[in-house]
């Protein structure tokens, strides 16, 4: 009985030896195969900056947003508060450049820039009656109208937080708002051209996260209310983005913005009020080094 047994045995072992021996090209092939793709992927998550570690990005895009604008330019006395894009005919939907970047000084530390600039025209049959810095407009007057925007942003960030994943910081800036508005008609002569410029300090956060070497998403927002006298600023932003590295120093960018700017100034340069709604797709192309 014990020889048989040690037969059956010597068969399995046999059998086993044979079936290894048989699939050996097969298992050494896949031992060789791991053995490249382990390097290439490591390979492949080494030749992108790693998170959080890039000195310069740069964004370059445009945005698709909506537009919303009221506006009321006073005289002796109160002027009217109007629409500019329902009652001037002013496009609400338009693409604009857009452009920032943030240049990391030290591991927690960085200094970022934002740019927008929007200039829309129109001639247009007033359907309400208007009073423009006290000129009073008819219904039916043929007036041409011209607006500009620009805004630049400038601040410094301070990472609390920081990880091989994961930065969240504060954020201290300043924001420069450029309005300008010019309206021009014949019958009655309107020639009204007004402009106003706000340097206001901003505080805000942001949180960043890795979601793989080459994917990562980043939620922000920052603003001021800012209250002197008969003058008062109220300024805000807010998003979220979302970036894809395709090669180590070039991505893309997709994202939401929301802009809010108020002003209301009492000065003899502008007397009346600006407020700006924006809300938009931001589309973009990034640079790391």
């Amino acid at each position: 009985m014990g020889r048989k047994a040690d037969g059956g045995r010597k068969v399995a072992a046999g059998t086993i030896a044979d079936a290894f021996a048989h699939e050996r090209p097969r298992v050494m092939r896949g031992f060789i195969l791991a053995a490249l793709l382990v390097p290439a992927f490591a390979w492949a998550d080494a030749r992108f900056i790693p998170f959080g570690e890039e000195r310069l990005k740069l964004n370059l895009g445009v945005l698709a947003h909506r537009r919303d604008t009221t506006l009321r330019l006073d005289a002796g006395s109160r002027g009217h508060l109007f629409e500019l894009e329902d009652a001037l005919g002013l496009d609400h939907d338009r693409t604009v450049w857009h452009a920032s970047g943030a240049w990391r000084i030290a591991p927690r530390h960085r200094l970022g820039v934002r740019a927008l600039e929007l200039e829309r025209d129109a001639r247009h049959d007033v359907e309400e009656s208007l009073n423009i810095r006290g000129i009073a407009i008819p219904v039916r007057t043929s007036l041409t109208a011209r607006t500009e925007l620009q805004m630049v942003g400038v601040d410094y960030r301070y990472s609390f937080v920081r990880t091989h994943d994961m930065e969240v910081s504060g954020l201290v800036g300043v924001v420069n708002v450029h309005f300008e508005a010019r309206f021009q008609a014949t019958l009655p002569r309107v020639d009204v051209d007004e402009a106003i410029s706000v340097l206001a300090p901003v505080l805000g956060a942001s949180a960043d996260f890795a979601l793989s070497p080459r994917w990562s998403v980043s939620l922000f927002g920052h603003g001021v209310q800012v209250d002197v006298g008969d003058n008062d600023a109220h300024i805000f932003n807010f998003g979220a983005t979302t970036e894809y590295m395709m090669t180590r120093h070039l991505g893309l960018g997709i994202g939401y913005v929301i802009d809010y700017i108020g002003l209301n100034v009492n000065e003899r340069s502008f007397r009346g009020r600006v407020a700006v709604r924006n809300a938009g797709v931001l589309a973009y192309v990034q640079a790391r080094f």
